[in-house]
């Protein structure tokens, strides 16, 4: 029912280039959900959601010394055919499936192929002109920016503003007056409350 895939890559590039390929591999899964016939945004760093419910998620593991890395192993994997039922109770309200958005099954193989395909030619326009481009499609389908988030993130809390990401892909917060860089932890929209 779900979709789960790793793939090793061996980029020629600096350790600290690294966390792009999560962002990179976002753009790929949310341009080929949409082209299956559902509109998928992005939920900073790593989650895929289609209104607003989890239906992807990308992990990425480095292999580096100081000066280069040596592979990276992205995981990726997708909600395509299941059931309402299939989730657990505690993530049913918010996890999702493909096949429940756009009300018919997913043939596996041919997303697999598709995502292959798109994550390809993400990762080659990726090595030729750099995060830029990257950064302007993922901002794109984003969507933290420009909402009040909740970050839990070394072992402290931060509630500000998503305002944007850095040519680095780290989030922009903006902290009262202040604006906060946070390179890795959990986001959760902050639902304001009604009486």
């Amino acid at each position: 029912k779900s979709l789960t895939l790793s793939v090793i890559l061996r980029p020629e590039i600096a350790p600290a280039r690294a966390p792009e390929i999560t962002l990179v591999a976002a753009v790929a899964l949310a341009q080929t959900l949409g082209d299956s016939g559902v509109e998928a945004s992005i939920k900073w760093p790593n989650d895929v959601e289609i209104a607003g419910r989890k239906v992807g998620g990308i992990l990425t593991e480095l292999s580096a010394n100081v000066e280069r890395v040596h592979f990276v192993v992205l995981g990726i994997g997708v909600n395509l055919n299941n059931e309402a039922t299939d989730f657990p109770a505690e993530i049913a309200g918010i996890a999702t499936s493909v096949a429940l958005n756009r009300g018919s099954p997913v043939h596996r193989a041919l997303f697999a192929a598709a995502l292959f395909a798109k994550l390809e030619q993400w990762l080659d326009l990726w090595t030729e002109q750099g995060f830029e481009p990257v950064r302007k499609a993922w901002k794109s389908l984003a969507s933290t920016l420009g909402q009040e988030v909740l970050v839990r993130a070394d072992n402290r809390e931060l509630r500000g503003v998503a305002e944007d990401i850095d040519s680095s892909g780290a989030l922009l917060l903006r902290v009262g007056d202040r604006l906060e860089r946070v390179f890795s932890g959990d986001v959760e929209q902050v639902r304001s409350r009604k009486s």
